[in-house]
């Protein structure tokens, strides 16, 4: 479903009423199902991309946070973080580059070159 300005404004309201209804010990729950709704809204494959790096995070903060010495279970919850940004933002790149030198030494395009869209703020939302 693509939000023209009348859906957008219609979300915004019935999302807005819904927060201010709800009881302060529980508006950070109803904002969260919001945010992944309207994210689904958009294009629903990616809210399975946004579950799941939130649930790293989450889980990956606990599991972090259960020793003294954190540095390398940080570095490995960051690093899967980075992974997941590494294949979205940078692996058509990759995979093209790897095409065209393949190409170019006369073995022809032989690499699967994804088409996706960006997930949009996937920076943000990884870090």
């Amino acid at each position: 479903m693509r939000f023209n300005s009348l859906g957008y404004l219609l979300f915004l309201t019935v999302g807005v009423t819904v927060f201010w209804m709800t009881p302060q010990r529980a508006r950070r729950h109803v904002l969260l199902v919001l945010s992944f709704v309207f994210y689904g809204l958009w294009h629903w494959p990616y809210l399975v991309l946004l579950v799941g790096s939130a649930l790293l995070a989450f889980f990956g903060a606990k599991w972090v946070a259960q020793v003294k010495e954190r540095g390398r279970r940080a570095a490995v919850v960051v690093g899967a973080n980075l992974v997941l940004l590494g294949i979205f933002k940078y692996s058509t790149w990759l995979l093209e580059l790897g095409d065209d030198v393949l190409d170019h030494v006369g073995l022809g395009r032989v690499l699967p070159v994804p088409r996706w869209m960006l997930p949009l703020g996937i920076s943000f939302f990884l870090f």
